[in-house]
């Protein structure tokens, strides 16, 4: 079974109510560490925290303990896109040993919505593993529940001497990239609008959640630390790290701050266009779902 945009509390009732129903002599419990979770079982539990999942130490281990009456949860572990990762292949030999999953999951993708197959293999023992989601004929088992938020845009005044840094900065950056990530150039665009931020912010308050503490703002948290529905003084470039975030506050409406650089609406459009995708996902998820 897959659980899509479970909150933590219907996250433990599955996990309850799966022991309850199945003969389950013990739980392990796979998650990264910004999701970490207490289930509240009758059974031996073990949690094994995503960058242990490839070592030696737990591997081995895991692989003479797991038992035909273990249960695996995977909690929140699509990580990366690579559906033939290390990480995953792991996995694959773990489920190898049991029959017994649960697949827990805030958002069915990352990047596009195939990525959702990476979850597919971990509830079907990879039966799919060389499909696409278009080419799935059996009926899935999910649970969704996904509720995506609205971003509503706030537009902050931009002076002209911002407006000339900016355009000064991007050349540099365009004509000394090389063989650099071109993602380096929205990057560091994206930070020349945070002075004119700061202050909308000083004025107005509010919970914000940037990329750093460089403006030292009581009201503001990164996003590795937040852990409340924030509105966006600026975007994080990783859909990894935006995605954790939405997945930790749970918001159902945030406001962005958007100065008049073009970099800004660059990156509000983008949040944008990954909201969308994740509906086109839940779309082609909900056409293959059993009753």
């Amino acid at each position: 079974m897959i659980g899509l945009g479970l909150d933590t509390a219907q996250k433990n009732a599955a996990v309850e109510r799966y022991v309850s129903e199945h003969e389950v002599s013990n739980v392990v419990v796979f998650y990264p560490m910004r999701h970490r979770i207490a289930f509240h079982l009758d059974v031996p539990t073990e949690y094994v925290e995503y960058e242990d999942i490839i070592k030696y130490v737990f591997f081995y281990r895991l692989l003479q303990e797991i038992k035909p009456t273990t249960l695996l949860v995977f909690n929140e572990v699509m990580r990366t896109t690579d559906r033939s990762c290390l990480h995953y292949n792991c996995l694959r030999n773990y489920l190898s040993r049991t029959e017994h999953s649960l697949v827990l999951q805030a958002f069915p993708a990352l990047e596009s919505p195939d990525d959702f197959m990476i979850l597919v293999d971990l509830d079907t023992r990879s039966r799919w593993r060389r499909s696409q989601l278009c080419d799935v004929s059996e009926k899935l088992r999910v649970d969704e529940r996904v509720v995506l938020p609205v971003i509503d845009q706030i537009c902050v005044p931009t002076d002209a001497r911002l407006l000339g840094q900016y355009a000064k900065q991007k050349r540099s950056l365009i004509d000394s990239i090389g063989t650099k990530d071109p993602h380096t150039i929205p990057r560091r665009l994206h930070l020349l609008g945070g002075k004119s931020k700061a202050a909308y912010v000083a004025e107005s308050g509010g919970r914000w959640v940037g990329r750093n503490q460089r403006f030292k703002l009581p009201c503001l948290s990164t996003y590795d630390d937040a852990t409340e529905p924030s509105d966006v003084f600026e975007f994080c470039h990783g859909f990894r790290k935006w995605s954790d975030f939405l997945t930790t506050t749970r918001p159902t409406r945030m406001r962005a701050l958007v100065s008049e650089l073009r970099v800004d609406q660059w990156y509000i459009d983008r949040a944008n266009k990954w909201l969308r995708m994740q509906q086109d996902a839940i779309a082609a998820i909900r056409d293959r779902v059993g009753s």
